[in-house]
């Protein structure tokens, strides 16, 4: 736009060029002629202003898009700080959730063994068998209180006849749909790794998560169900396995439509 501007404007340098050079040399013009160019030259004026009008008008359009970019960019550094400060508030208070339930695990842990010790000592001699048996439930339950958190364990179903147990417990909320999945599994690995010294031992776990349907409405539902066998357990080499691959490790293993959705 700005070349055309100049062309004309070089057009009408040129027609006044001509016009001089005519009458500096003493040839005279005609009437007609004369109004012709004067013509051809408001044309020019006219169309050259319209021209500087509308580059004006572009510049101040440029100028207020870029305001409102700018102003956006400044919009979204502040929500980003916010989000961030929120994340270090959410870690601050998983720590202390995390350093209250260890306190009261590691409480319960000494009372149950004191218990134990005091047992040993009381009972008769063919009780043995039922300490050991206190033994195994009391650790299925601190290790799935440590992993889960005390809120979160709805219920756990130990068969000592069987050697077989149902842990029952809430998937934990996080920042991300997929985050919350990965959780559930980790909250899973986590828990046969706690148990993983414990012998003659089947476990299968119910996993559950609220779920909103179509109208809004919110339900608690079981979202994951696996199961390992005694025989499946003794495999798991924590070593090398990682917490994202505990479902191909299972025996039998169910996952809610939503969760496998999350994880896409």
């Amino acid at each position: 736009m700005t070349k055309e501007i100049i062309m004309k404007k070089q057009s009408f340098i040129l027609l006044i060029g001509i016009i001089l050079s005519l009458t500096g040399c003493g040839k005279s013009i005609s009437q007609e002629d004369y109004n012709a160019q004067v013509k051809a030259f408001r044309e020019l004026q006219e169309d050259y202003d319209a021209k500087v009008i509308e580059l004006e008008s572009i510049q101040e359009s440029y100028d207020a898009q870029t305001k409102e970019l700018n102003s956006t960019k400044e919009k979204l550094i502040e929500t980003q700080n916010e989000i961030n400060i929120v994340k270090s508030e959410l870690t601050e208070m998983q720590k202390e959730l995390d350093a209250i339930n260890e306190s009261e695990i590691d409480s319960e842990t000494k009372t149950t063994n004191t218990e134990s010790k005091t047992e040993q000592h009381t009972e008769e001699t063919d009780k043995p068998a039922s300490v050991t048996e206190n033994n195994v439930e009391s650790s299925i339950n601190s290790a799935a209180k440590k992993v889960f958190g005390f809120s979160n364990v709805e219920s756990i179903n130990y068969n000592s006849d069987t050697q077989f147990v149902l842990i029952k417990a809430k998937g934990s909320d996080n920042l991300t749909n997929k985050m919350v999945v990965q959780g559930m599994f980790k909250d899973i690995f986590d828990t046969l790794k706690e148990l993983e010294d414990i012998e003659n031992l089947s476990i299968d776990f119910n996993i559950t998560y609220p779920l909103i349907d179509k109208y809004g409405n919110a339900t608690e539902e079981i979202v994951i169900k696996a199961s390992y066998s005694n025989e499946t357990r003794q495999k798991l080499n924590f070593d090398n396995l990682i917490f994202n691959n505990i479902d191909t490790a299972a025996d039998e293993w169910w996952m809610h439509a939503a969760l496998e959705d999350a994880l896409q």
